[in-house]
Order: structure tokens, then C-alpha cells, then sequence
């Protein structure tokens, strides 16, 4: 029988990004998702919108006509709950929001400036990560407006993901059950970060502890957690009840139609926008450390980078390494890598890695750090190749570019195993099955 409307539980789901298009991994996973659940619930979304992604929210709204959004606008300084009435906000956090966009400005600017000493220099490093950069201030504006619509909507669960937004706990109702999804865990990103700082001193630790109980502070008040792998689980259920916490991974696009095999040369492909942190350092690691390895060895290869990145760092990085080309965003992914071998030389970050997932839907054999690999359960030299020394990882792109058997090996093995646990009806049952769950416990 078919529920109607009224019949059907509300959830709300709070997000900092627009999760269109599907450029990005994490807008990926929560795409797929709530395109699931939209068909078996009634969902009701909020989502700050800035100008840059006006023109994607628009086209989401179109493609979801059956979820009903309260976006919060951010156009030209401003702030909206619509696209007519002006949202007041406090003169304290106005200035507080300028300060901090002035900020964000001149970093960027920053970093257009200088990434060629970025890339040489690792001890410039730690001033761009989590640990300085990532504030996590909202306007009172966008923590009222979450806060009415929260308390306002009848909500049987109130959903929150990413960590930008777990402090967001605190303005929900407290009658209402709250679930937060962990794409990734903070203080773990933190922590690789601060393992690759030239020297670590005493205010970073300072702030990486604060940070990192904050994190578990928050967390624990939430009546249930989802992270995406059972290493992420494990790490979490030392701080957090285990019972608290399910497994659920992410769901990229649609992919029974795998692609065939087909032989690679010494053409290489990553995939994974700068503005995304771990993809910046994993890129500026590649260049500094495992290029001048090829170089001196002579080897001749091509690394395709797609993704959005900005042009001053194109730019610079293209003149340092013309081996490097940026496509930027690709709608058909899979035929694109499919025919290249792909790199993952991440250092930071947990979580799934949903550019491996669709390297192995593509047969596009890879070669991804320990950390890249991390939390998908791979076999070094039966599923992939595992390295995290330049060197080795230099000698592994190009013995899999020379031996044409060892591709086809991995590749299909990489589908075998995935397609074991990563089938989407199965991925999305699962899903479902933790919210009837949640429910069932609540007697709703």
C-alpha cells in the first residue's frame, strides 16, 4: 500500500552544500541518499545558498520537486530565508561575518600568490589546515532561521551532516530524535594534519585536544550516529557508546553498467576539486615528492587533475609541472578514466574515498596511499597497490603502467571485491533499514 503524505514520517536534513551536481564525493553520497529516501519520506531540507551555487540549488529544486527546502540565501553579503525578505541579524555577528569573508578573501588570494613556495615548502603547510582555517562561525541569522524551522515542522527526526554543522545539536528541539551523519571525523583529519607539520608546538596540541573534545562533546549528544565505514566506527566507539553508532556507507551513482577493461599507458588521472583540503595536499604532495622522483628517473607521463581548481592555481602548478593537465568537472567520469591508471596520494582525512569507488566501476586500476585506501578494506598487490613513500609510489605508477596483465588483474579484482558490499539496492536497504530501526525504538 501506498503511504500517503500524511502517513509518511518527516525528516529534516541540515547540510552546509547544495549536493549538486555530483562533482564532488561528498555530494555524491548525499545525493544518492536522499534521492532514496525522498521516495519513502516526507523531507524537508536546509541549506545555505550562496551566489556561486544559486544556479545549482535552482536545478536541484527542480530534479527534487517532491522535497520541500528552506534555503538560507548568502548573496552579495546579504542574507535571506527567501529570495524577498532580508533576514536581521545581530551588528555583533555582522561583524564577526565580514571579519571572517575579508579573511577567507585575503587567504585565497594568499594562496594563488604563493602556491609554487606552497608545493616546495611543507612548513607553510599547517597554516592551511583544519586546525587554523576552519572556523565554523554561522551567522545568527542562519542559526535562528535553523532553529525556527526545526521547532516549527513536526519533525519525527532531525538529520545533520557533515562537521561544519554538529554544533547545530544545540538549536534543534529537544523532544525531537537527531541523528548526525560523519562523512568524515574532525579530529582524525586533524590529526594526520598535524603529523605532517614541519614542527609541532605547543598550541597546536593546545588546539587540536580542544577541538577534538568539542568534537566528542557534541557528538555524544546526538541519539544516534551514522559513519560510512567500520573503521570510522571503531575509531568513534572509543569516545562514543558503540551501541549509538551504525555503519552505513556512502552511494555514488547508479554504476551496474561497469565499464570494460581497457589497457593503460603512462596516463594517469585524479579526481577531486581544491577546495576540498585532503585533494589539495594530495595533489601538492604528488608534485613536490613524487614527480622529481619521475623526472630524474626520466620517465615520461601524463597526470589528468579533474575537478574545479582555481586558476592561479592551475596556473602555477602547469608552469612547475607540464606534465599536469586540469580538465575541470567531467559529466562522464567513467569513460574519461576508464583507459587511465588512477592516483589517490592522499595523507589526510576518513571516511569513504568515493574517487576509488569510481575508479573500480571505470576498471581504472589505482594506486592510492594508506590513508587513500583507508577504511575499504583493498589488498596491496591483489586489489590495488598500496604505497606511502614517494618512491615506492613512483616505482608502483610506473611498473602498473608497464605491465598490462598486472592492470587487468587489479582492476577486475577491485570488482569483485566491491561489488560484494557497494551494490546500491543493498547500500540503500541498509539505509532504510537503520531508519525503521531509529523509529521502531521510539515508538513512532
Amino acid at each position: 500500500m501506498t503511504l500517503t503524505l500524511y502517513e509518511m514520517k518527516k525528516i529534516l536534513i541540515i547540510t552546509p552544500y547544495v549536493p549538486y551536481p555530483l562533482n564532488s564525493g561528498g555530494n555524491q553520497a548525499m545525493f544518492s541518499m536522499v534521492d532514496y529516501l525522498r521516495k519513502t519520506y516526507d523531507i524537508t531540507m536546509i541549506v545555505p545558498v550562496y551566489e556561486w551555487d544559486r544556479k545549482n540549488y535552482e536545478k536541484l529544486t527542480r530534479i527534487w520537486d517532491d522535497v520541500k527546502f528552506n534555503p538560507y540565501f548568502r548573496i552579495r553579503d546579504k542574507e535571506y530565508k527567501d529570495t524577498s525578505v532580508l533576514c536581521g541579524t545581530s551588528i555583533y555577528f555582522k561583524i564577526i561575518s565580514k571579519l571572517m569573508a575579508s579573511a577567507a578573501r585575503k587567504r585565497m588570494r594568499w594562496l594563488n600568490k604563493n602556491m609554487s613556495e606552497i608545493i616546495s615548502d611543507e612548513s607553510r603547510f599547517k597554516y592551511h589546515s583544519g586546525l587554523f582555517s576552519e572556523m565554523g562561525m554561522q551567522t545568527e541569522g542562519f542559526m535562528r532561521h535553523v532553529h525556527e524551522v526545526a521547532a516549527s515542522g513536526g519533525f519525527d527526526l532531525i538529520q545533520v551532516e557533515f562537521y561544519n554543522f554538529t554544533p547545530f545539536k544545540f538549536l534543534l528541539p529537544k523532544d525531537v530524535m537527531t541523528l548526525y551523519v560523519q562523512h568524515e571525523i574532525q579530529f582524525v583529519r586533524l590529526a594526520n594534519e598535524m603529523s605532517l607539520f614541519h614542527k609541532v608546538t605547543m598550541t597546536d596540541r593546545y588546539l587540536y585536544e580542544m577541538k577534538k573534545l568539542e568534537d566528542i562533546a557534541i557528538l555524544n549528544q546526538y541519539d544516534h550516529i551514522i559513519t560510512l565505514t567500520d573503521t570510522d566506527k571503531k575509531i568513534l566507539s572509543e569516545y562514543i557508546p558503540a551501541e549509538k553508532i551504525d555503519v552505513s556507507p556512502a552511494i555514488i551513482r547508479d554504476k551496474r553498467n561497469a565499464s570494460e577493461f581497457t589497457e593503460c599507458a603512462k596516463e594517469f588521472v585524479f579526481v577531486g576539486g581544491c577546495d576540498h583540503f585532503p585533494n589539495f595536499d594530495g595533489i601538492s604532495w604528488f608534485c613536490s615528492n613524487i614527480i622529481p622522483v619521475l623526472k630524474a628517473r626520466g620517465e615520461k607521463f601524463r597526470l589528468y587533475v579533474v575537478g574545479s581548481w582555481k586558476k592561479g592555481f592551475v596556473k602555477k602548478y602547469v608552469k612547475l609541472h607540464p606534465e599536469l593537465e586540469f580538465t575541470g568537472y567531467i559529466e562522464d567520469l567513467a569513460s574519461f578514466i576508464n583507459g587511465k591508471i588512477s592516483i589517490v596520494p592522499i595523507r589526510i582525512g576518513s571516511g569513504m574515498r568515493i574517487k576509488i569507488i569510481e575508479a573500480i566501476y571505470a576498471k581504472s586500476p589505482f594506486i592510492a596511499t594508506s590513508k587513500g585506501a583507508e577504511g575499504l578494506d583493498f589488498r596491496n598487490g591483489e586489489d590495488c597497490i598500496i604505497a606511502d613513500r614517494p618512491e615506492a609510489f613512483a616505482d608502483g605508477m610506473m611498473r602498473l603502467a608497464e605491465d598490462v596483465s598486472m592492470q587487468r588483474r587489479l582492476a577486475e579484482n577491485a570488482f569483485a571485491r566491491i561489488s560484494t558490499f557497494s551494490k546500491p539496492e543493498q547500500l540503500k536497504e541498509r539505509r532504510a533499514e537503520l531508519y525503521r530501526k531509529y523509529f521502531q525504538e521510539q515508538g513512532i
